[in-house]
């Protein structure tokens, strides 16, 4: 099986069911020594996860006498399990799910809380085990946690040259073939940067990221990331790099995947250095879901759902697996749609819902099985967009030499994915197997770039140009994105003996794109978030995605991946936002102090990124991450937020020196240098007893003044009051 561009695929084996009935296929992977298992919620004989989870842990205690003989049989029950965690390891407040499943009792949410993770002493306990759990009536299924393999002009002077021995693999051709940048022919063309640069919040699922990389340190947000594993290498922030966990013996010998695919979404531009990413102030979230060559599915869920409680807006999965559900399943099964309609909960599944339902677009590569009507779980599920790649000359890559090429079934978009350069590991190669000029590895001598071929890096390209779009207009559904995307598109003549729907495939143009997009409209709200209580914690934001993530309770950008629950909810204080009655997936209503643009000039007059940082307020014992008394010593709320206009400002609060070391959290959009006309300065200010920051506009300076805000009043600009 290969991987998307470099073939991240998830070799999963499941339970097969057909209609009622189970029965078990043999597994992919005969050394995997967990199962992930989900019980059923009703019916005789209930097995309750918490307490699967209880009776293993305390099986493991020295002192067994505590357990009761029922303990023990539901112990033996179970298969005789050595160890049990969750698979989702950050647990959701009884509270917030007993208030989801109000609305909805088969919330995919609240499904992923259910689903426990037993491992066994060896392979042939855990095969018995399934077996065992197969026939039990209280189980919904059991998957085996089997291992995968992974499937306007600027100065960075891989954009800034070209020539016969440069094409491809030797410049960005592909920023000009999705028309972000201006042809190096026609360099005065107008293109999408010139209107729209981008930001906001796109997680990448892959095989981790080179940390000290200088294209990538601004962007890549470690204080969002998180590694998950199932190995002795399991969990860890600090874990994401590519080389390995920081502090652990985990070595990674693949090393650069991640990298690439995170370059060409948002390496950084404009600084003489390397590549630029398509999307120049896109925040990236990084779920490290593969070591080495490998990843456990529980894993790969893992991180999708970290994505989503982190609060990204566009996902991109680089990988896939060709045959997930003959496999799985039985070749009656196709689709998550069709489990569905037999009443069974695939976790895989139910991540995909859990997107679906908060409006995050994922985009996932099609694949590399150079086949016609093949494409890869989950590319091929029609809530995700799928994307194969093409050539330099405008060609589908298909047919290749070493039989590699995209795999053409399902697809809803093609973008440059052979010999695209980016960011990469010095010395590494990912798949040395493949014929040149395929291979994925360190050739030109330079110091950290290289290229790679494969539907891998496709998709980010789409990834980039998504939450571009999205950025100018953050309430856009993943439809209506899509539907954008789809219409201003560019049509690519199939290969021979491939026939799309319509006949053609679609190529999107970012230009015509960006220039629709903003043509609906350039200034949206700014949503107000505040904490309960009188510790009180307001942070502002212009991603929908991410307002809903801190009404779940995890949004909280720190370092210590603190597991307690801090939930957000509209600032009641601000207006009610006109026309947008619900964040995705809640009731709750959206409320705003002020409305801020989302693209980059205004009459001629251009703007200013309106940056967003935080830190971790409380790292214990009364302190700071840099070690500086808090404020408020007894401050319930871990996190604080603080906004700034100003690049050298953001540079000073970022750099770990006494009474700063904030993380920079992205860009939330633009304010204006003046009045343009109808606008209010936006001012920013704090509560020292609090110990929060608040921004409002002028006409809201007494309601802020009234909550407690009266220090350190600072223009940061002007906006549209809301």
């Amino acid at each position: 099986m290969r991987i998307s561009a470099i073939a991240v695929a998830a070799m999963v084996v499941v339970l097969p069911w057909t209609g009622t009935s189970k029965a078990v296929l043999p597994s992919l992977d005969p050394n995997s020594r967990e199962l992930i298992v989900k019980f059923q919620r009703s019916g005789d004989d209930v097995i309750f996860p918490d307490e699967a989870l209880d009776v293993v842990t305390n099986v493991s205690d020295p002192a067994r006498n505590h357990l009761s003989p029922a303990d023990w049989a539901l112990y033996t029950r179970l298969g005789s399990p050595v160890s049990a965690r969750w698979l989702i390891e950050l647990r959701l407040d009884e509270e917030y799910l007993a208030e989801i499943e109000t609305t909805d009792p088969d919330h995919p949410e609240s499904h992923l809380q259910d689903y426990v993770l037993l491992q066994y002493s060896d392979a042939g306990g855990r095969a018995v085990a399934q077996n065992r759990l197969a026939a039990d009536r209280s189980v919904n299924s059991a998957i085996p946690n089997s291992k995968g393999t992974l499937s306007l002009r600027v100065n960075d002077y891989y954009v800034a040259v070209t020539g016969p021995g440069q094409i491809p693999g030797g410049y960005q051709w592909a920023l000009e073939a999705i028309g972000a940048m201006s042809p190096y022919s026609n360099p005065g063309a107008q293109s999408a940067w010139d209107k729209a640069t981008g930001f906001g919040y796109v997680a990448v699922v892959d095989s981790g990221i080179m940390r000290i990389h200088p294209d990538l340190q601004t962007n890549f947000k470690p204080h969002f990331s998180q590694a998950f594993y199932s190995g002795t290498c399991y969990g860890g922030a600090v874990e994401v790099d590519e080389s390995g966990g920081q502090g652990t013996n985990c070595p990674n010998d693949y090393r650069g995947h991640g990298t690439h695919v995170a370059g060409i979404i948002a390496a950084t531009p404009n600084n003489s250095t390397g590549v630029a990413g398509a999307c120049w102030d896109c925040s990236l979230i990084i779920a490290k879901a593969y070591s080495g060559d490998h990843a456990f599915v529980a894993d790969r869920i893992s991180g999708l759902n970290h994505a989503v409680i982190r609060g990204a807006q566009v996902v991109n999965l680089s990988g896939g697996n060709d045959d997930y559900f003959a496999e799985h399943y039985g070749g009656g099964v196709t689709s998550c749609q069709h489990l569905t309609d037999q009443g069974i909960q695939d976790p895989y599944c139910n991540a995909l819902a859990l997107m679906r339902l908060r409006e995050i677009l994922f985009v996932a590569a099609s694949g590399n099985e150079n086949s016609a009507i093949q494409t890869d779980f989950p590319a091929r599920e029609p809530n995700v967009v799928s994307v194969a790649a093409i050539k330099h000359d405008g060609a589908i890559w298909y047919g290749e030499s070493g039989g590699v090429g995209s795999s053409l079934g399902k697809v809803e978009f093609v973008a440059p994915g052979a010999q695209v350069i980016s960011t990469f590991y010095d010395n590494s190669t990912w798949n040395d197997d493949w014929a040149d000029p395929w291979k994925c590895r360190d050739t030109n001598g330079l110091a950290g770039y290289d290229q790679c071929t494969g539907t891998s890096m496709a998709a980010p390209h789409v990834s980039a140009m998504a939450a571009i779009l999205r950025s100018i207009n953050p309430l856009r559904t993943t439809v209506s994105l899509i539907s954008l995307l789809t219409t201003t598109s560019s049509n690519v003549t199939p290969p021979y003996g491939v026939s799309p729907p319509g006949g053609f495939f679609k190529k999107p143009n970012l230009l015509t794109a960006v220039n629709q997009a903003i043509n609906n409209g350039y200034t949206w709200p700014a949503f107000a978030m505040v904490t309960s209580g009188s510790s009180s914690n307001r942070f502002t934001t212009s991603a929908p995605q991410m307002a809903r993530a801190a009404i779940g309770g995890h949004m909280l950008p720190t370092l210590n991946q603190s597991t307690t629950p801090v939930y957000y909810v509209p600032d009641t204080s601000a207006p009610v936002v006109s026309g947008y009655t619900a964040f995705p997936d809640s009731i709750m209503t959206p409320r705003a102090y002020f409305k801020i643009y989302t693209k980059l000039k205004v009459s001629q007059t251009t703007l200013k990124p309106l940056y967003r940082l935080s830190k971790l307020q409380d790292a214990g014992s009364g302190v700071d991450e840099c070690g500086t008394p808090m404020p408020v010593p007894s401050k319930t709320i871990p996190v604080i937020h603080i906004y700034t206009t100003s690049k050298t400002e953001r540079n000073s609060l970022t750099a770990a020196t006494y009474g700063n070391c904030f993380k920079y959290d992205g860009v939330e959009g633009y304010v204006a240098p003046s009045n343009l006309g109808g606008l209010q300065q936006l001012y920013r200010l704090y509560n020292q007893a609090a110990d929060s920051w608040i921004l409002v506009p002028a006409n809201r300076l007494a309601t802020a003044n009234g909550l407690g805000y009266t220090q350190n009043q600072t223009s940061l600009g002007w906006v549209v009051p809301n």
